[in-house]
Protein backbone atom coordinates (compact mmCIF):
# COMPACT_ATOMS: atom_id res chain seq x y z
CA UNK A 1 0.00 0.00 0.00
CA UNK A 2 1.29 3.47 -0.88
CA UNK A 3 0.22 6.17 1.58
CA UNK A 4 0.19 9.09 -0.85
CA UNK A 5 0.18 12.67 0.36
CA UNK A 6 -0.38 15.95 -1.44
CA UNK A 7 3.15 17.21 -0.76
CA UNK A 8 5.30 18.85 -3.39
CA UNK A 9 8.61 17.19 -4.17
CA UNK A 10 11.71 18.33 -2.31
CA UNK A 11 14.83 19.43 -4.19
CA UNK A 12 17.90 17.90 -2.58
CA UNK A 13 21.61 18.10 -3.50
CA UNK A 14 22.97 14.91 -5.08
CA UNK A 15 26.42 16.29 -5.85
CA UNK A 16 28.22 19.52 -4.95
CA UNK A 17 31.91 19.57 -5.73
CA UNK A 18 34.66 21.55 -7.40
CA UNK A 19 36.40 19.58 -10.13
CA UNK A 20 39.79 20.50 -11.57
CA UNK A 21 40.51 19.30 -15.08
CA UNK A 22 42.92 20.05 -17.89
CA UNK A 23 42.49 20.61 -21.61
CA UNK A 24 45.54 20.43 -23.85
CA UNK A 25 46.06 20.46 -27.58
CA UNK A 26 48.32 21.32 -30.48
CA UNK A 27 47.33 24.07 -32.92
CA UNK A 28 48.59 25.23 -36.30
CA UNK A 29 48.17 28.78 -37.59
CA UNK A 30 46.82 29.21 -41.13
CA UNK A 31 49.34 30.06 -43.85
CA UNK A 32 48.15 33.65 -44.11
CA UNK A 33 49.12 34.31 -40.49
CA UNK A 34 52.72 35.50 -39.92
CA UNK A 35 55.08 33.23 -38.06
CA UNK A 36 55.32 33.49 -34.28
CA UNK A 37 58.36 35.31 -33.00
CA UNK A 38 57.19 35.75 -29.40
CA UNK A 39 54.06 34.57 -27.61
CA UNK A 40 52.62 37.48 -25.62
CA UNK A 41 49.42 36.22 -24.01
CA UNK A 42 46.59 33.72 -24.33
CA UNK A 43 43.14 34.78 -23.19
CA UNK A 44 40.78 31.82 -22.66
CA UNK A 45 37.01 32.12 -22.90
CA UNK A 46 34.84 29.21 -21.73
CA UNK A 47 31.39 28.95 -23.31
CA UNK A 48 28.57 27.49 -21.16
CA UNK A 49 28.61 23.73 -20.71
CA UNK A 50 25.92 21.48 -22.14
CA UNK A 51 24.86 19.04 -19.37
CA UNK A 52 23.61 15.49 -19.52
CA UNK A 53 22.88 13.35 -16.47
CA UNK A 54 21.74 9.77 -16.17
CA UNK A 55 22.51 6.46 -14.44
CA UNK A 56 24.58 8.12 -11.73
CA UNK A 57 26.91 9.99 -14.07
CA UNK A 58 26.88 13.60 -15.30
CA UNK A 59 28.56 14.68 -18.55
CA UNK A 60 29.40 18.28 -19.43
CA UNK A 61 30.70 19.36 -22.83
CA UNK A 62 31.41 22.78 -24.29
CA UNK A 63 33.68 24.99 -26.35
CA UNK A 64 36.85 26.69 -25.16
CA UNK A 65 38.01 29.70 -27.20
CA UNK A 66 41.60 30.97 -27.13
CA UNK A 67 42.65 34.44 -28.27
CA UNK A 68 46.40 34.15 -28.84
CA UNK A 69 48.24 37.48 -29.11
CA UNK A 70 51.79 37.27 -30.43
CA UNK A 71 54.57 39.26 -32.08
CA UNK A 72 55.18 38.20 -35.66
CA UNK A 73 58.51 37.77 -37.38
CA UNK A 74 57.95 41.18 -39.00
CA UNK A 75 57.72 42.94 -35.61
CA UNK A 76 53.95 43.48 -35.75
CA UNK A 77 51.23 42.33 -33.35
CA UNK A 78 48.83 39.60 -34.44
CA UNK A 79 46.04 37.57 -32.89
CA UNK A 80 45.03 34.01 -33.68
CA UNK A 81 41.55 32.92 -32.54
CA UNK A 82 41.66 29.19 -31.80
CA UNK A 83 39.01 26.78 -30.61
CA UNK A 84 38.85 23.42 -28.86
CA UNK A 85 36.33 21.32 -26.96
CA UNK A 86 36.27 20.42 -23.27
CA UNK A 87 34.49 17.54 -21.57
CA UNK A 88 33.89 16.67 -17.95
CA UNK A 89 32.49 13.51 -16.34
CA UNK A 90 31.27 13.49 -12.72
CA UNK A 91 29.78 10.44 -10.96
CA UNK A 92 27.12 10.96 -8.29
CA UNK A 93 24.76 9.00 -6.06
CA UNK A 94 21.31 9.23 -7.59
CA UNK A 95 19.37 6.94 -5.29
CA UNK A 96 15.60 7.02 -5.77
CA UNK A 97 15.59 10.63 -6.98
CA UNK A 98 15.05 11.88 -10.48
CA UNK A 99 17.64 14.44 -11.56
CA UNK A 100 15.97 17.86 -11.43
CA UNK A 101 18.91 20.16 -12.18
CA UNK A 102 22.40 19.51 -13.49
CA UNK A 103 24.83 22.40 -13.97
CA UNK A 104 28.53 23.21 -14.04
CA UNK A 105 30.02 26.70 -13.90
CA UNK A 106 33.32 26.23 -15.73
CA UNK A 107 36.04 28.87 -15.48
CA UNK A 108 39.68 28.95 -16.62
CA UNK A 109 42.16 28.84 -13.76
CA UNK A 110 45.42 29.08 -15.70
CA UNK A 111 46.63 28.78 -19.29
CA UNK A 112 50.10 28.01 -20.62
CA UNK A 113 51.30 28.09 -24.23
CA UNK A 114 54.48 26.90 -25.90
CA UNK A 115 55.65 27.57 -29.45
CA UNK A 116 56.80 24.33 -31.05
CA UNK A 117 57.34 25.61 -34.62
CA UNK A 118 57.05 28.99 -36.42
CA UNK A 119 53.32 28.45 -36.98
CA UNK A 120 52.60 25.79 -34.37
CA UNK A 121 51.94 25.97 -30.66
CA UNK A 122 50.62 23.78 -27.87
CA UNK A 123 48.21 25.13 -25.25
CA UNK A 124 47.33 23.67 -21.87
CA UNK A 125 44.44 25.16 -19.91
CA UNK A 126 43.44 24.26 -16.35
CA UNK A 127 39.69 24.47 -15.72
CA UNK A 128 37.85 24.80 -12.41
CA UNK A 129 34.27 23.52 -12.55
CA UNK A 130 31.71 24.17 -9.83
CA UNK A 131 29.40 21.18 -10.32
CA UNK A 132 25.97 21.10 -8.71
CA UNK A 133 23.41 18.35 -9.27
CA UNK A 134 20.00 18.36 -7.59
CA UNK A 135 17.37 15.67 -7.49
CA UNK A 136 13.66 15.81 -6.73
CA UNK A 137 12.82 13.65 -3.73
CA UNK A 138 9.42 11.94 -4.23
CA UNK A 139 6.65 13.58 -2.25
CA UNK A 140 5.37 10.33 -0.75
CA UNK A 141 7.32 7.87 1.34
CA UNK A 142 7.67 4.28 0.16
CA UNK A 143 5.27 1.98 2.03
CA UNK A 144 5.29 -1.80 2.27
CA UNK A 145 2.77 -4.08 3.92
CA UNK A 146 -1.01 -4.03 4.44
CA UNK A 147 -2.50 -1.54 6.89
CA UNK A 148 -5.81 0.15 7.58
CA UNK A 149 -5.26 3.83 6.56
CA UNK A 150 -7.49 4.94 9.44
CA UNK A 151 -5.13 3.29 11.94
CA UNK A 152 -2.13 5.35 10.77
CA UNK A 153 -0.85 8.43 12.59
CA UNK A 154 1.34 10.74 10.53
CA UNK A 155 3.63 13.52 11.76
CA UNK A 156 3.79 16.28 9.16
CA UNK A 157 6.60 18.77 8.81
CA UNK A 158 6.96 22.01 6.90
CA UNK A 159 10.19 23.83 6.08
CA UNK A 160 11.00 26.83 3.93
CA UNK A 161 13.58 25.64 1.40
CA UNK A 162 15.19 26.97 -1.76
CA UNK A 163 14.40 25.77 -5.24
CA UNK A 164 17.37 26.43 -7.49
CA UNK A 165 17.30 26.75 -11.27
CA UNK A 166 19.64 27.46 -14.13
CA UNK A 167 19.31 28.13 -17.85
CA UNK A 168 21.28 29.27 -20.90
CA UNK A 169 19.83 31.57 -23.54
CA UNK A 170 19.76 31.19 -27.27
CA UNK A 171 22.46 33.26 -28.97
CA UNK A 172 21.65 37.00 -29.04
CA UNK A 173 22.97 38.35 -32.35
CA UNK A 174 24.52 41.82 -32.51
CA UNK A 175 26.19 43.80 -35.28
CA UNK A 176 27.72 47.26 -35.52
CA UNK A 177 29.44 49.46 -38.11
CA UNK A 178 32.33 51.43 -36.62
CA UNK A 179 33.84 54.34 -38.53
CA UNK A 180 37.60 54.82 -38.59
CA UNK A 181 39.95 57.43 -40.06
CA UNK A 182 42.62 55.66 -42.12
CA UNK A 183 44.30 58.89 -43.38
CA UNK A 184 46.12 56.98 -46.11
CA UNK A 185 47.30 54.27 -43.76
CA UNK A 186 46.57 50.56 -43.81
CA UNK A 187 44.16 49.83 -40.95
CA UNK A 188 44.75 46.26 -39.85
CA UNK A 189 42.73 44.55 -37.15
CA UNK A 190 45.05 42.98 -34.59
CA UNK A 191 42.60 41.67 -32.01
CA UNK A 192 38.91 41.97 -31.13
CA UNK A 193 37.59 41.31 -27.62
CA UNK A 194 34.13 41.58 -26.13
CA UNK A 195 33.09 41.50 -22.47
CA UNK A 196 29.43 41.15 -21.52
CA UNK A 197 28.14 43.48 -18.80
CA UNK A 198 24.67 42.48 -17.54
CA UNK A 199 23.18 45.63 -16.04
CA UNK A 200 19.72 44.39 -15.07
CA UNK A 201 18.11 40.98 -14.60
CA UNK A 202 14.45 40.47 -13.63
CA UNK A 203 12.74 37.11 -13.10
CA UNK A 204 9.28 36.35 -14.48
CA UNK A 205 7.21 33.18 -14.76
CA UNK A 206 9.62 30.61 -16.16
CA UNK A 207 11.94 33.22 -17.61
CA UNK A 208 14.65 35.72 -16.69
CA UNK A 209 14.76 38.93 -18.73
CA UNK A 210 17.90 41.00 -18.80
CA UNK A 211 19.61 43.87 -20.56
CA UNK A 212 23.15 45.14 -20.69
CA UNK A 213 26.07 46.13 -22.87
CA UNK A 214 28.92 44.42 -24.64
CA UNK A 215 32.21 46.22 -24.03
CA UNK A 216 33.80 45.84 -27.47
CA UNK A 217 37.50 46.58 -27.77
CA UNK A 218 39.28 46.57 -31.13
CA UNK A 219 43.08 46.67 -31.24
CA UNK A 220 44.18 48.20 -34.55
CA UNK A 221 47.52 48.67 -36.28
CA UNK A 222 47.60 51.85 -38.37
CA UNK A 223 50.52 51.23 -40.73
CA UNK A 224 51.95 53.50 -43.39
CA UNK A 225 51.81 52.07 -46.87
CA UNK A 226 54.97 50.07 -47.62
CA UNK A 227 56.35 50.30 -44.07
CA UNK A 228 56.85 47.65 -41.43
CA UNK A 229 54.02 47.03 -38.94
CA UNK A 230 53.86 49.37 -35.98
CA UNK A 231 54.09 47.51 -32.64
CA UNK A 232 52.18 50.34 -30.91
CA UNK A 233 48.50 49.78 -31.67
CA UNK A 234 45.54 52.13 -31.61
CA UNK A 235 42.18 51.27 -30.09
CA UNK A 236 38.53 51.63 -30.95
CA UNK A 237 35.94 50.87 -28.28
CA UNK A 238 32.19 50.60 -28.43
CA UNK A 239 29.38 49.69 -26.06
CA UNK A 240 26.73 47.64 -27.82
CA UNK A 241 23.40 47.44 -25.96
CA UNK A 242 21.51 44.15 -25.89
CA UNK A 243 18.48 42.55 -24.30
CA UNK A 244 17.65 38.91 -23.97
CA UNK A 245 15.63 36.29 -22.13
CA UNK A 246 16.62 32.97 -20.60
CA UNK A 247 14.11 30.18 -20.04
CA UNK A 248 14.38 28.82 -16.48
CA UNK A 249 11.54 26.58 -15.31
CA UNK A 250 12.17 27.38 -11.61
CA UNK A 251 11.91 31.16 -12.13
CA UNK A 252 8.97 33.04 -10.62
CA UNK A 253 8.09 36.71 -10.48
CA UNK A 254 10.26 38.47 -7.94
CA UNK A 255 12.59 35.57 -7.15
CA UNK A 256 16.32 36.07 -6.67
CA UNK A 257 18.41 35.83 -9.85
CA UNK A 258 21.77 36.72 -11.37
CA UNK A 259 22.98 36.53 -14.97
CA UNK A 260 26.42 36.21 -16.54
CA UNK A 261 27.34 36.37 -20.20
CA UNK A 262 30.09 35.80 -22.72
CA UNK A 263 30.80 36.60 -26.36
CA UNK A 264 30.90 33.94 -29.04
CA UNK A 265 31.48 34.06 -32.79
CA UNK A 266 33.07 37.51 -32.70
CA UNK A 267 34.20 38.59 -36.17
CA UNK A 268 35.26 41.98 -37.56
CA UNK A 269 35.80 42.89 -41.20
CA UNK A 270 37.81 46.02 -42.06
CA UNK A 271 36.52 48.19 -44.90
CA UNK A 272 37.96 51.38 -46.34
CA UNK A 273 36.22 53.80 -43.98
CA UNK A 274 34.57 51.56 -41.39
CA UNK A 275 34.67 48.18 -39.68
CA UNK A 276 31.75 45.79 -39.48
CA UNK A 277 31.51 43.77 -36.27
CA UNK A 278 29.25 40.77 -35.72
CA UNK A 279 28.99 38.73 -32.54
CA UNK A 280 26.76 36.52 -30.45
CA UNK A 281 26.00 36.88 -26.75
CA UNK A 282 25.30 33.82 -24.62
CA UNK A 283 23.58 34.45 -21.29
CA UNK A 284 23.43 32.13 -18.30
CA UNK A 285 20.92 32.69 -15.49
CA UNK A 286 20.88 31.32 -11.94
CA UNK A 287 17.67 31.64 -9.93
CA UNK A 288 16.78 30.73 -6.36
CA UNK A 289 13.47 31.10 -4.56
CA UNK A 290 12.24 29.97 -1.17
CA UNK A 291 9.02 27.99 -0.91
CA UNK A 292 7.29 26.07 1.92
CA UNK A 293 7.80 22.34 1.49
CA UNK A 294 5.64 19.77 3.29
CA UNK A 295 7.00 16.34 4.10
CA UNK A 296 6.46 13.38 6.43
CA UNK A 297 8.62 13.40 9.54
CA UNK A 298 7.39 10.16 11.11
CA UNK A 299 4.58 7.62 11.04
CA UNK A 300 3.14 4.74 13.10
CA UNK A 301 0.10 2.48 13.19
CA UNK A 302 -1.98 1.81 16.29
CA UNK A 303 -2.78 -1.69 14.99
CA UNK A 304 0.42 -2.98 13.37
CA UNK A 305 4.13 -3.06 14.03
CA UNK A 306 6.04 -0.73 11.73
CA UNK A 307 9.68 -0.09 10.84
CA UNK A 308 10.64 3.39 9.67
CA UNK A 309 13.68 4.54 7.69
CA UNK A 310 14.61 8.21 8.01
CA UNK A 311 17.15 10.26 6.11
CA UNK A 312 18.74 13.53 7.24
CA UNK A 313 19.58 16.27 4.74
CA UNK A 314 21.17 19.71 4.89
CA UNK A 315 19.08 21.61 2.32
CA UNK A 316 19.67 25.10 0.90
CA UNK A 317 17.67 28.16 1.95
CA UNK A 318 18.03 31.15 -0.37
CA UNK A 319 19.37 34.44 0.95
CA UNK A 320 20.34 36.48 -2.12
CA UNK A 321 21.29 36.19 -5.78
CA UNK A 322 22.41 39.41 -7.39
CA UNK A 323 24.70 41.05 -9.90
CA UNK A 324 26.67 44.26 -9.64
CA UNK A 325 29.88 45.97 -10.68
CA UNK A 326 32.60 47.99 -9.02
CA UNK A 327 35.85 49.74 -9.91
CA UNK A 328 39.38 48.89 -8.86
CA UNK A 329 42.15 51.48 -8.91
CA UNK A 330 45.47 50.41 -7.47
CA UNK A 331 49.19 50.65 -8.15
CA UNK A 332 52.48 49.05 -7.22
CA UNK A 333 56.12 49.84 -7.84
CA UNK A 334 57.75 48.89 -11.13
CA UNK A 335 60.34 46.93 -9.18
CA UNK A 336 57.66 44.93 -7.37
CA UNK A 337 55.96 44.20 -10.70
CA UNK A 338 59.34 43.30 -12.23
CA UNK A 339 58.79 45.82 -15.02
CA UNK A 340 61.88 47.70 -16.28
CA UNK A 341 61.68 51.49 -16.32
CA UNK A 342 61.49 53.38 -19.59
CA UNK A 343 59.02 51.14 -21.40
CA UNK A 344 55.67 52.06 -22.97
CA UNK A 345 52.37 50.32 -22.27
CA UNK A 346 51.02 48.52 -25.31
CA UNK A 347 47.97 46.79 -23.85
CA UNK A 348 46.50 45.29 -20.67
CA UNK A 349 43.85 42.64 -20.02
CA UNK A 350 42.65 41.10 -16.79
CA UNK A 351 40.79 38.36 -14.98
CA UNK A 352 39.63 38.03 -11.37
CA UNK A 353 39.06 35.31 -8.77
CA UNK A 354 36.63 35.35 -5.82
CA UNK A 355 38.35 33.83 -2.78
CA UNK A 356 36.69 34.78 0.52
CA UNK A 357 33.37 35.95 1.93
CA UNK A 358 32.89 37.59 5.33
CA UNK A 359 29.80 39.06 7.01
CA UNK A 360 29.40 41.81 9.58
CA UNK A 361 26.49 44.04 10.58
CA UNK A 362 24.23 43.34 7.63
CA UNK A 363 26.91 43.48 4.95
CA UNK A 364 28.88 40.79 3.15
CA UNK A 365 32.38 41.53 1.94
CA UNK A 366 33.58 39.50 -1.02
CA UNK A 367 37.31 39.62 -1.65
CA UNK A 368 39.76 38.12 -4.08
CA UNK A 369 42.60 38.82 -6.48
CA UNK A 370 42.64 40.42 -9.93
CA UNK A 371 45.34 39.29 -12.34
CA UNK A 372 46.50 41.60 -15.13
CA UNK A 373 48.79 40.92 -18.10
CA UNK A 374 50.52 44.17 -19.09
CA UNK A 375 52.30 44.31 -22.45
CA UNK A 376 55.29 46.66 -22.42
CA UNK A 377 57.27 47.90 -25.43
CA UNK A 378 60.96 48.77 -25.20
CA UNK A 379 63.53 49.01 -28.01
CA UNK A 380 61.03 47.67 -30.54
CA UNK A 381 60.31 44.54 -28.52
CA UNK A 382 57.06 43.75 -26.72
CA UNK A 383 57.09 41.62 -23.56
CA UNK A 384 54.31 40.51 -21.16
CA UNK A 385 54.34 41.15 -17.40
CA UNK A 386 51.84 39.67 -14.95
CA UNK A 387 50.75 41.62 -11.89
CA UNK A 388 48.17 40.81 -9.20
CA UNK A 389 46.10 43.16 -7.06
CA UNK A 390 43.59 42.43 -4.27
CA UNK A 391 39.99 43.64 -4.56
CA UNK A 392 36.96 43.93 -2.25
CA UNK A 393 33.26 44.25 -2.98
CA UNK A 394 30.52 44.87 -0.38
CA UNK A 395 26.86 43.94 -0.69
CA UNK A 396 23.91 44.08 1.65
CA UNK A 397 22.90 40.82 3.28
CA UNK A 398 20.47 40.36 6.18
CA UNK A 399 22.32 37.41 7.73
CA UNK A 400 25.61 35.61 7.42
CA UNK A 401 25.52 32.99 4.63
CA UNK A 402 26.64 29.44 5.25
CA UNK A 403 27.68 29.01 1.64
CA UNK A 404 28.19 31.13 -1.47
CA UNK A 405 29.49 31.22 -5.01
CA UNK A 406 30.51 34.16 -7.18
CA UNK A 407 31.49 34.73 -10.78
CA UNK A 408 33.80 37.71 -11.25
CA UNK A 409 35.06 39.14 -14.55
CA UNK A 410 37.08 42.18 -15.58
CA UNK A 411 34.94 44.18 -18.01
CA UNK A 412 37.54 46.78 -18.97
CA UNK A 413 40.90 47.96 -17.72
CA UNK A 414 43.71 50.35 -18.53
CA UNK A 415 47.24 50.65 -17.19
CA UNK A 416 49.37 53.74 -16.59
CA UNK A 417 52.98 54.40 -15.58
CA UNK A 418 53.38 57.18 -13.05
CA UNK A 419 57.03 57.72 -12.22
CA UNK A 420 58.31 54.59 -10.53
CA UNK A 421 54.87 52.98 -10.19
CA UNK A 422 52.43 51.24 -12.48
CA UNK A 423 48.71 51.63 -11.86
CA UNK A 424 45.64 49.79 -13.14
CA UNK A 425 42.08 51.13 -13.34
CA UNK A 426 39.48 48.43 -13.97
CA UNK A 427 35.74 47.88 -13.96
CA UNK A 428 34.81 44.48 -12.54
CA UNK A 429 31.44 42.70 -12.65
CA UNK A 430 30.26 40.27 -9.99
CA UNK A 431 27.35 37.80 -9.95
CA UNK A 432 26.88 36.18 -6.53
CA UNK A 433 24.62 33.62 -4.85
CA UNK A 434 24.35 33.32 -1.06
CA UNK A 435 22.41 30.71 0.90
CA UNK A 436 21.92 29.04 4.28
CA UNK A 437 21.25 25.38 4.94
CA UNK A 438 18.46 23.87 7.02
CA UNK A 439 18.62 20.40 8.62
CA UNK A 440 15.63 18.25 7.60
CA UNK A 441 14.91 14.65 8.62
CA UNK A 442 12.54 12.96 6.18
CA UNK A 443 10.72 9.64 6.46
CA UNK A 444 11.89 7.75 3.37
CA UNK A 445 10.12 4.42 3.85
CA UNK A 446 7.90 2.48 6.25
CA UNK A 447 7.21 -1.26 6.50
CA UNK A 448 4.06 -2.50 8.24
CA UNK A 449 4.26 -5.96 9.80
CA UNK A 450 2.31 -8.11 12.20
CA UNK A 451 -0.69 -6.86 14.10
CA UNK A 452 -0.31 -5.90 17.74
CA UNK A 453 -2.67 -6.06 20.68
CA UNK A 454 -2.98 -3.50 23.43
CA UNK A 455 -1.92 -4.96 26.76
CA UNK A 456 -3.25 -4.06 30.20
CA UNK A 457 -6.55 -2.51 31.24
CA UNK A 458 -8.70 0.23 29.83
CA UNK A 459 -5.93 2.81 30.07
CA UNK A 460 -2.25 3.15 30.93
CA UNK A 461 -0.56 5.84 33.02
CA UNK A 462 2.67 7.16 31.47
CA UNK A 463 5.22 9.35 33.24
CA UNK A 464 6.97 11.23 30.39
CA UNK A 465 10.74 11.53 30.43
CA UNK A 466 12.61 14.76 29.76
CA UNK A 467 12.40 15.58 26.05
CA UNK A 468 9.26 13.51 25.49
CA UNK A 469 6.44 14.93 23.38
CA UNK A 470 2.87 14.00 22.56
CA UNK A 471 4.13 12.23 19.43
CA UNK A 472 6.83 10.18 21.18
CA UNK A 473 4.40 9.06 23.90
CA UNK A 474 1.59 8.18 21.46
CA UNK A 475 4.00 6.24 19.22
CA UNK A 476 5.52 4.38 22.18
CA UNK A 477 2.11 3.17 23.35
CA UNK A 478 0.55 2.87 19.83
CA UNK A 479 -2.28 5.22 20.74
CA UNK A 480 -4.03 7.70 18.50
CA UNK A 481 -2.92 11.31 19.00
CA UNK A 482 -6.50 12.53 19.29
CA UNK A 483 -7.25 10.03 22.05
CA UNK A 484 -4.24 11.15 24.13
CA UNK A 485 -5.12 14.81 23.65
CA UNK A 486 -8.74 14.24 24.70
CA UNK A 487 -7.88 12.06 27.70
CA UNK A 488 -5.42 14.64 29.03
CA UNK A 489 -7.08 17.87 27.85
CA UNK A 490 -3.95 18.92 25.88
CA UNK A 491 -3.54 22.00 23.70
CA UNK A 492 -4.35 20.97 20.13
CA UNK A 493 -2.36 23.88 18.62
CA UNK A 494 1.05 22.86 19.97
CA UNK A 495 3.21 20.86 17.50
CA UNK A 496 2.87 17.17 18.34
CA UNK A 497 6.62 16.57 18.28
CA UNK A 498 7.52 19.55 20.50
CA UNK A 499 8.05 19.10 24.27
CA UNK A 500 5.61 22.00 24.71
CA UNK A 501 2.79 19.68 23.55
CA UNK A 502 2.80 17.99 27.02
CA UNK A 503 4.22 20.87 29.02
CA UNK A 504 3.15 20.81 32.70
CA UNK A 505 1.98 17.17 32.58
CA UNK A 506 3.46 15.02 35.36
CA UNK A 507 1.73 11.97 33.89
CA UNK A 508 -0.42 11.09 30.89
CA UNK A 509 -3.34 8.73 30.45
CA UNK A 510 -2.83 6.75 27.24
Amino acid sequence: MNLLTNHEGMQIPLCQKTVLSEVSGDFSLPDYQPEIKRLLRIRPCVLPAEPYAGSGNAEFTGTLDYYVLYMGNDGGLYCAPLHTEYALSVPFEQGECEVDLCMADVEPESVVGRVSAPRKLSIRCRLRSDVRIYGMLPAAEQSRGVVDPFSVERLQGEQTLAQIGCGVSEAVRLSEDILHDARGRNMRLVCAEGQVHVQEAVAGEGVVNCRGEVELKLMMSAEEMGSLPDPMPTYLTRKLPFSGSIAVSAARVGCECCVTGCCAELSVSVEETYMHAELSVLLKAHVMRNRPVCYTKDIFSIKRECECVHEAYALPVAIRALGGNFTQSDSLSLAEAEIPAGGSIVDVCGSADAEQMSWEKGRCTLSGTAHYVVLMSADGEVSPHEISMPWRYELECARAPEDWRAHVQVLSCRARVDGERIGVDAEIACAAELWDTAPVSVLRSVSFGEGKERAGGAFTVCYPAQGDSLWSVAKRYATALGAVRKANDLDADAPADAPASIEGCKYLIV
